[in-house]
């Protein structure tokens, strides 16, 4: 891979000092699996994956491409949720769609789940 400097967002795009920007592939955006979820849980795919893009991000030491993700994140950092119940929906919704996966549930250890994105969205015809 060729090491390309990336351009300077446009001023529409953002401000301040972060440049900070999370990517979606068009071959996902226009995906069935993709348009079939509700818009929050688009932004909670968004959100995920943009705390997994994270350079301050903690992420499990077993495997590169894992993350932490939790309600308490959702609701307190985020401002994503009011109701625990919507948001483990549409965690359900994000898993059955094939955009990410649950690799260890640390609910009974009081501890954040570890999360992985998954590739099968591409194989769910919808």
């Amino acid at each position: 891979m060729k090491n390309e400097r990336i351009a300077a967002p446009e001023v529409w795009e953002s401000y301040g000092e972060s440049n900070r920007f999370t990517r979606i592939f068009e071959s996902m955006y226009t995906h069935p699996s993709f348009r079939s979820l509700t818009r929050r849980q688009r932004e909670l795919y968004f959100c995920m994956k943009s705390e997994y893009t994270g350079s301050g991000t903690r992420k499990p030491m077993q495997n590169p491409n894992w993350f932490y993700f939790n309600w308490e994140h959702a609701h307190d950092r985020l401002k994503l949720y009011t109701s625990r119940k919507y948001f483990y929906e549409d965690i359900r919704a994000l898993t059955a769609a094939g955009f990410i996966e649950v690799i260890d549930k640390n609910k009974p250890l009081r501890k954040m789940t570890v999360y992985g994105f998954s590739d099968k969205w591409y194989a769910t015809k919808k």
